[in-house]
């Protein structure tokens, strides 16, 4: 029996939404979620990622992509925020919008995974060789779950957090749901079609193989979808290899996978040698035991400048742990996907951490935790149905909105105007001639990215070279500011943008005798990573 026509505590089948009134409160679904991550969108300052992002959109096509492949990510992203910029700006918000529209996008494809993926009798017991299931198209439908858990990916604060930004995060997201729904397409249309149907696995193979040219995270969950399907065929046939290696579906899948392969193998030396740079030097640091509970606290209630006790992110971790565990009770083909899709990418991002490459970082599991709201969702609608789960519906859906609003109290965007009020500052300050030499490359590219990059502005080179995850490969030696040059400055006034108290650490241009500090300003950051950004006015003696 489907969640939708199950009984209701009166044993009344409960009705079932209609297509119409399924999409009219999708669409007030996407919204609200719309609004959620579009509310002050321009007012945040950008922080060195999301600059590095716009700052490689600035460059000719052919010369932003050999830059990108001196960074540590994938190109599509920067090509798509590219375009976007060319048809809507180069603001805060125009450029950060796009991921708005990602966020969008999530939300109608995770509806669609779950209405697709529980909405029909299709499970992964056994079968016998060369049987088909009988499907009708109609025969079952998950509307209600699917608008649930698109109403959780709309109010979470994590995704909120980390979609919002002007980085590839939220397209990943977004392809890894449509690349979800996409698979249990293909994997429906193959039992109606018994294993004729061909364009549902090429609309599958193109979207993975979009998401791999994302983010690098997207090879674990494509792991994770090609294990999957390899158990699907396998428990189809009774675990006999050669009968399921025969079966015309799984030649169809095989044809995907390989056409995925092909596509990305080109890219591979770029990846190798971004790996190698991040082996040798990069800011992550070495995973420990608590680090995955940590991560599991920030996805649930915490997405950002929180700290919480190792107590309480054991206790979120375990209630994690049992509803994951807890879909696993009578558990069909969606189900597992969702307990591999949740889990897979975080087990494996922790084993290549410890013995390959430190990649461990809690924005990375954004797509995870797309899939762990889906299993959040599938279970709260299992509860009978009744007024009893609405309500546990409705208080769950409350506390969601209070965390995110939480979550903007801790900005504190009033008070912690951070690098964009200060670029506003020296403008309006700085007379002609005079030079603004900021720090260090990651406060450098948000900086001049406020300011407009008017040509004043210079990085701080202190003789040790930039490294690749500071912008090295978006930065041009005319930009640089050497301890040589404070005895070639014609201008008697010079403004110096220093960092502290962040995850930097400290960070300072040093003057040199003859020039004595003034004035100074201090613009808290509304990202703890940032710490302060302190402008000193130095003036020649």
């Amino acid at each position: 029996m489907s969640a939708d026509t199950a009984a209701d505590s009166q044993g009344k089948p409960a009705q079932e939404l209609s297509a119409p009134t399924a999409w009219a409160i999708l669409g007030l679904i996407v919204v609200a979620g719309v609004i959620l991550r579009a509310y002050r969108l321009g007012e945040r300052s950008f922080w060195y990622d999301e600059a590095f992002s716009w700052r490689l959109t600035t460059f000719s096509w052919h010369e932003m992509l050999e830059r990108a492949a001196l960074d540590v990510h994938p190109p599509l992203y920067y090509a798509l925020l590219k375009l976007w910029s060319m048809a809507f700006g180069s603001t805060a918000w125009a450029l950060r919008s796009f991921s708005v529209a990602m966020g969008a996008v999530s939300i109608v494809a995770m509806y669609l995974f779950v209405a697709e993926a529980f909405g029909r009798r299709h499970s992964l017991g056994p079968l016998a060789s060369g049987q088909v299931e009988k499907l009708s198209p109609r025969s079952c439908s998950a509307r209600g779950p699917g608008l649930l858990v698109a109403a959780l990916v709309a109010v979470s604060a994590f995704q909120i957090r980390y979609g919002w930004e002007a980085r590839m995060y939220a397209l990943g997201a977004a392809l890894a749901a449509l690349s979800s729904w996409l698979l249990f397409r293909a994997l429906h249309a193959t039992l109606h079609a018994n294993g004729k149907s061909f364009v549902p696995w090429l609309l599958y193979a193109i979207a993975v193989l979009l998401f791999a040219y994302t983010h690098y995270y997207a090879l674990f969950t494509i792991a994770v979808q090609w294990l999957f399907l390899a158990g699907w065929f396998l428990t189809r046939h009774r675990l006999r290899i050669i009968d399921a290696l025969k079966d015309p579906a799984c030649l169809r899948a095989a044809w995907a996978i390989a056409l995925v392969i092909v596509g990305w193998l080109p890219s591979l030396p770029v990846f190798l040698r971004q790996r190698a740079q991040v082996q040798a030097n990069y800011w992550t640091q070495p995973i420990d035991a608590w680090q995955v509970p940590m991560v599991c606290h920030r996805m649930v209630f915490e997405p950002e400048n929180a700290t919480p006790s190792r107590r309480d992110a054991a206790l979120v971790a375990a209630v994690c742990a049992a509803i994951l565990l807890g879909l696993l009770w009578r558990a069909r083909a969606a189900e597992w996907h969702l307990l591999l899709a949740a889990t897979g990418p975080l087990l494996l991002s922790v084993a290549v951490s410890a013995w390959d490459t430190k990649i461990f970082h809690p924005r990375f599991f954004i797509v995870s935790h797309l899939f762990l709201l889906a299993s959040f969702g599938v279970v709260l609608w299992r509860l009978p149905a009744g007024w009893e789960r609405n309500v546990i519906v409705a208080v769950v859906l409350a506390n969601c909105l209070w965390i995110y609003v939480s979550f903007w109290e801790r900005l504190d965007l009033v008070n912690k105007p951070g690098g964009r009020a200060a670029a506003r500052w020296i403008a309006e300050n700085r007379q002609p001639g005079e030079l603004a030499v900021v720090c260090n490359p990651m406060v450098y590219l948000p900086l001049i990215f406020h300011a407009g990059d008017d040509g004043a502005w210079r990085v701080y080179h202190d003789g040790r070279g930039v490294l690749h995850y500071e912008g090295a490969s978006v930065l041009a030696p005319r930009e640089m500011f050497t301890a040589d040059d404070w005895s070639r400055m014609e201008a008697r006034r010079v403004w110096v943008v220093d960092i502290a108290e962040g995850g930097w650490g400290t960070r300072s241009v040093p003057a040199p005798p003859g020039w004595e500090m003034t004035e100074e300003k201090r613009f808290p950051e509304a990202l703890r990573v940032q710490g302060v950004t302190i402008v000193r006015l130095y003036e020649k003696i």
